[in-house]
């Protein structure tokens, strides 16, 4: 085996399901570290990770609660050092788990019940890798032309359900099921992703337009929306891009009038389209995401509006606390309300807080070393900031890089200047505290601390941002 990430451990280990949850204990030998992890996304709204981790003992044992997830199967990711692998679990499993590090290969296993399942995730990230990194094995298929790329795509999901043919004797039909369905999905996204991610792979770059030739793969995509597959993550990724993916094929797309106040033309298409024909689950997620994702971009009334909507017509949604929450953040963010305080250690381990900066503009930028377009807004910001030189603005760059190295590296290629800070993981407290769903995200804040606008420029847009700095100084 290539050494699977993780569990070069468990002599010994046993999963059982408790009342709330799944108890897993195990002993690792030779360990990489002192302790063991494990994670899963546990919401398909916020794509929220939950984290257990354990200390391990002298012996190298340990005992850890997994909370109950559901009757679904999920994805539980395990991680010790620099090892991780995964295991599909729905809750139900009572497992033991051995293995000896030093003949991995050879010694890993599985029993009791749920073993079938627990053994074909084991040789499947040993053959193949994680599940997570198909889209990974994508990237060259995405570089082939329109009439190339679908039976390039079908031959990688069907290397995938081969796999699952020759492996499948003993596995449970409800897991056979779960294993196809998740790549009929994946192979779906991956055509409605291709009109852009086709430039991006094949150019190396970000695009600004996208070729209607493109959208020839896209537009074979069939509508096959089934409330059973709410419990896929690549399901949700589907139905949220369908209908959008059809309408920017057809030129149907939202836009501005002559004040530059938006028309919803596409947003509003897409409605009534989910509304004629999604079944009732799918429908209900559809307009939770549209609503979760748009909180930060709509404006305020429209966001307002689009939320009333939708609690009248989903009343009992199970989404309800998750979409209060966005919508009270943002509430709290409108211009002319204070910001949120943080503190904070620059790189070069000086420690501020944000209410240090009273009497001065500031400009927040949350961004990371893999981001694309933040990289593209670069620029920009260099002009931005060269213009406002030893005057009463700071800049604060916060990435939210989990790699330490990567962060500093593309600071020095970048050559990005004023304050910089790391807050890894969308999770972390600054980006969470200010609802961060997806960079670059930028915020202007007044001389007192206040948020200065409904919505602030991006950085790329270097003179109109200048404008509203120099309002601010006045």
């Amino acid at each position: 085996m290539k050494r699977i990430l993780l569990i070069i451990f468990l002599l010994s280990a046993t999963m059982v399901q408790a009342k709330s949850g799944m108890i897993i204990k195990g002993k690792i030998l030779h360990p990489l570290a002192d302790e063991i992890k494990f994670s899963f996304f546990d919401n398909l709204l916020t794509y929220s990770q939950k984290e257990v981790s354990a200390k391990l003992a002298v012996n190298g044992s340990f005992t850890v609660k997994v909370p109950y997830v559901g009757p679904s199967y999920i994805e539980l990711f395990m991680q010790h050092g620099n090892q991780e692998s995964e295991l599909y679990v729905n809750g139900s499993e009572e497992l033991a788990m051995s293995v000896d590090a030093k003949r991995f290969d050879s010694s890993l296993r599985f029993t009791g019940k749920g073993n079938e399942v627990a053994n074909f995730s084991a040789m499947h990230v040993r053959d193949k890798g994680l599940v997570m990194m198909f889209g990974k094995k994508m990237g060259p298929v995405y570089v082939k032309g329109p009439d190339e790329f679908i039976p390039a795509a079908k031959a990688e999901v069907q290397n995938e359900i081969d796999y699952l043919a020759v492996h499948k004797k003993g596995l449970p039909a409800d897991f056979i099921r779960y294993w196809q369905d998740h790549y009929t999905y994946a192979l779906y996204g991956a055509m409605l992703n291709y009109p852009f991610y086709h430039e991006r792979y094949k150019n190396n770059a970000m695009p600004s337009t996208i070729p209607k030739e493109n959208y020839k793969v896209a537009l074979q995509v069939p509508e096959q929306f089934d409330d059973k597959g709410m419990e896929l993550p690549v399901y949700t990724q589907y139905l949220t891009e369908f209908y959008s993916t059809r309408l920017d094929a057809a030129g149907i797309m939202n836009s501005s009038d002559s004040i530059g106040k938006i028309i919803y033309t596409q947003d509003d298409s897409v409605a009534k389209l989910a509304n004629a024909h999604m079944p009732p689950k799918t429908k209900a997620y559809y307009f939770a995401s549209k609503l979760y994702r748009g909180a930060k971009m709509y404006p305020m009334d429209k966001l307002e509006a689009d939320y009333a909507v939708f609690t009248k017509q989903f009343p009992a949604s199970e989404y309800n606390d998750e979409l209060e929450e966005v919508a009270s953040l943002r509430r709290r963010m409108l211009a002319g309300q204070p910001a949120m305080d943080f503190e904070f250690t620059t790189v070069e381990g000086k420690r501020m807080k944000l209410s240090d900066l009273k009497g001065k503009v500031v400009f927040l930028d949350f961004w990371a070393s893999w981001c694309g377009p933040c990289i593209r807004e670069m620029p920009g910001a260099k002009k931005v900031k060269e213009y406002f030189k030893d005057k009463n603005v700071a800049f604060i760059n916060i990435s939210i890089d989990e790699d330490t190295a990567a962060w500093k590296k593309a600071m020095a290629k970048h050559g990005i200047t004023g304050l910089n800070i790391c807050q890894p993981g969308w999770q972390a407290p600054i980006p969470k505290s200010y609802g961060i769903q997806s960079i670059p995200s930028y915020y202007l804040l007044d001389k007192q601390g206040r948020f200065a606008l409904e919505n602030t420029p991006r950085a790329g847009d270097a003179d109109k941002l200048i404008l509203e700095i120099e309002k601010l100084l006045q």
